[in-house]
């Protein structure tokens, strides 16, 4: 007892119990495996004969279109319709030059006909009446068999009763068989011939197979037989198929070996048997090492990322250098926690980086020539005495450097953005006088929504900068509007319109920066895909005269979805 105890220690051990749960229901598959193997058999003898019949109906059918084109193309020699009169001419004609020009012709039209088949068919055309005897060249018998098989040609066309059929009858010459179709059309034959074997060859080159295989007639005799006799009762080691061809009376008819065809059935069972025996054991070892190589240090593993995932990140997992797949995902464990704990510092240094290029982006729209252009506006002012001018420039340049210059959360409310445009817009005005007009619509409440800072001046700037002075007068419309829970913005003005390829590009959002142009669009567009993601998007149609620019964003219409989009400032 005590022995047995010490042997089955492990008896309450899960995976002694699923090792014994595998041996039990692998030998109730064995012993189902076997009882069930004959009628798989029989199915697989049923599913193998089926296959090869449909080979073998395939192969017959491939034969049948074949005749049937050989048929077609005869015809065709000798249709009256066809542009090329060579056989009726060779038929008819009186004229010796006309005749022995439509001998070569015709001859020609044969050659053709046996080429295509891939000299496989022999064509050939007599008129008795004028002894003409015209063929393809033959590749079907030996040299000195052609001419006795040019007289037996003669002798059946002559001799035969029924004519015109799509039925090719056995025919004989001296010791080779063939196939034969004759017409019988305008005083003339045309006819071609085929050998049985060139038929049979195609069936069996599988040799170990096929033990017998020929050809019968509508009573079901042996009429041209290529292996054995194929013919007799069907035998316990061979399987018999009659297969039925369109364009020849009879069928053809195929004797094959059952242990070729099906396979050796007790082998099949003798290694099924060995295999599901060699399968067990091999399943009892795999469960010991599975359970000391894999399912232990996957446990130990699990144990691991829950102390991770609570907080514990200095946890790490023993690495024995083995390369074992095992010690690659332990490995991989401790490179992962490396890379966590390294981009938890990464994300605070990238956010930082981040305000940074956001102040930096604020600043730069700035550009150096603005200043400029605003001091020479105030000195010729000035000489010209327009002191109302320079005090309305100067509140107006003031506030407008105040709004880009100050500091700014990443939102700010429409109106801030809308007056920002606006003075803008008289700043330009006060320099080109009576060449720019400037209208805003605004939906009534539209103000108190949030947008990201620059984005209605940077479009109106744009149309601004490339389009003041190419026209005589610039109009600029800007239309702020809203619904399904966004916020709907269209710049449009009347000058000369993006370039195509450039309107492209910007599409594309393809980089632009070294053009040195509309850098402004592009920046506006990488900020709306970093704030809003795919909730935003900007579409510019341009043509000359008219460009308009479609701006769509997500509405913020409270403060507690101010704190969900970090509002600041």
């Amino acid at each position: 007892m005590e022995e047995k105890t010490k042997l089955f220690g492990y008896k309450n051990s899960v995976t002694v119990k699923s090792l014994a749960l595998m041996i039990i229901l692998s030998t109730a598959i064995l012993l189902g495996m076997e009882l069930i193997s004959f009628y798989y058999m029989s199915v697989y003898e049923k599913s193998t004969m089926e296959n090869y019949r449909n080979s073998l109906e395939m192969y017959c059918s491939y034969w049948d279109n074949k005749l049937d084109i050989i048929n077609n193309s005869l015809l065709t020699v000798t249709s009256s319709s066809s542009s090329d009169s060579s056989y009726s001419n060779v038929c008819n004609s009186r004229d010796e030059l006309v005749f022995q020009t439509a001998k070569k012709l015709l001859v020609n039209r044969m050659s053709d006909i046996a080429w295509n088949h891939e000299n496989e068919v022999l064509v050939f055309v007599y008129v008795p009446d004028r002894e003409v005897f015209l063929k393809s060249a033959n590749h079907l018998v030996s040299y000195d068999k052609r001419l006795e098989m040019d007289q037996d040609i003669k002798k059946y066309a002559s001799g035969i009763r029924s004519y015109n059929s799509t039925k090719w009858d056995y025919f004989k010459s001296g010791t080779e068989d063939f196939f034969i179709q004759v017409y019988r059309i305008d005083g003339g034959y045309i006819g071609a011939l085929v050998k049985c074997q060139t038929i049979l060859d195609g069936v069996v080159q599988d040799n170990g197979m096929v033990s017998g295989i020929g050809l019968t007639d509508d009573e079901g005799k042996i009429t041209y037989s290529l292996r054995g006799e194929a013919g007799g009762e069907e035998k316990k080691d061979t399987a018999v198929l009659l297969i039925p061809m369109t364009h020849i009376d009879g069928q053809l008819k195929v004797e094959a070996q059952r242990q070729n065809l099906f396979g050796d059935k007790t082998t099949f069972t003798f290694l099924s048997l060995i295999t599901v025996s060699l399968g067990l054991l091999l399943l009892a070892w795999n469960v010991r090492y599975q359970v000391k190589e894999v399912l232990g240090p996957l446990n130990k593993l699990r144990s691991v990322m829950e102390k991770f995932s609570r907080g514990n990140l200095d946890v790490r997992l023993e690495e024995k250098n083995t390369n074992s797949e095992i010690d690659v995902l332990n490995h991989t464990f401790n490179e992962m926690a490396e890379q966590i704990v390294d981009l938890k510092i990464d994300v605070y240094e990238a956010e930082l980086a981040r305000e940074k290029t956001e102040s930096n982006y604020m600043r730069v729209q700035i550009q150096p020539h603005f200043y400029t252009n605003i001091l020479n506006l105030i000195y010729g002012l000035a000489q010209l005495k327009d002191f109302a001018s320079i005090q309305k420039l100067s509140m107006t340049t003031g506030a407008y450097f105040r709004y880009l210059l100050g500091e700014k959360g990443t939102f700010v409310l429409l109106r801030e953005e809308i007056q920002c445009v606006k003075n803008y817009i008289q700043i330009q005005q006060i320099r080109y006088k009576d060449e720019m007009e400037f209208e805003l619509n605004a939906e009534e409440g539209m103000e108190r929504q949030m947008v990201l800072p620059m984005i209605l001046q940077t479009f109106a700037e744009n149309s601004v900068k490339h389009n003041i002075g190419l026209v005589p007068l610039l109009r600029i419309r800007i239309d702020i509007s809203s619904g399904n829970d966004r916020i709907y913005i269209t710049v449009r003005d009347n000058g000369a319109g993006f370039e195509p390829d450039m309107l492209e590009r910007i599409n594309k959002n393809e980089n632009i920066s070294n053009k040195g142009e509309h850098i402004g669009i592009t920046n506006v567009k990488e900020r709306l895909r970093i704030f809003y993601g795919d909730t935003a998007s900007v579409e510019i149609n341009s043509r000359p005269g008219e460009t308009l620019v479609k701006v769509v964003l997500p509405e913020i219409l409270t403060q507690e979805e101010r704190n969900e989009y970090h509002i600041g400032g």
